[in-house]
């Protein structure tokens, strides 16, 4: 296999993965809201589902990530 096609290869496999990560605006406000609410809306918003322990987020709050922040931020 030549080296141009080892690339273009590797370049199909990884593309799609690194294309999927699209730019989630969280467009509410989320100072002080608990993060199992956060977790409701955002699943409500986005075609994203959150997955964990009750016990891990228990007494979680979000604070202040500026204006209009992206998923990713909150995360």
């Amino acid at each position: 296999m030549s080296i141009k096609a080892f690339f273009a290869v590797v370049f199909f496999l990884i593309f799609p993965v690194v294309n999927s990560q699209e730019e989630y605006v969280i467009d509410w406000d989320i100072d002080g809201q608990s993060f199992e609410d956060f977790v409701l809306k955002a699943e409500s918003q986005f075609p994203v589902k959150f997955f964990y322990n009750d016990e891990w987020v228990k007494n979680l709050t979000l604070g202040r990530y500026g204006n209009r922040p992206v998923l990713t931020q909150v995360l």
